[in-house]
């Protein structure tokens, strides 16, 4: 199973040449350690260190952050039993019906 980071990091962003006008997919992993990479169709330098891009990238990990805090949140509640709270566990036998 992927950690929270793994799937932060797999979360790809498009990045668009203003040269060719094609955009290309990349992982947040890559977005974060390159600071330029060339467009795959036209070869056009494309500065990737941006204030722009930077905040993209806090964005979607924020997002995702958020996502897993509701997902766990989520499994807490279905996992505990329904009377757990209001009833403390019983040492006595129940009767038989």
């Amino acid at each position: 199973m992927e950690t929270l980071e793994e799937l932060i990091d797999a979360q790809s962003i498009e990045i668009f040449c203003t040269r060719c006008s094609q955009t290309t997919a990349k992982s947040l992993k890559f977005l974060r350690t390159a600071r330029d990479m060339h467009c795959p169709m036209c070869d056009a330098l494309i500065v990737l260190n941006t204030s722009k891009m930077k905040n993209q990238i806090r964005t979607i990990e924020r997002q995702m952050q958020t996502l897993h805090r509701q997902l766990m949140d989520t499994i807490t509640v279905r996992t505990l039993p329904a009377n757990e709270e209001s009833e403390p566990p019983s040492s006595e036998p129940r009767p038989r019906r």
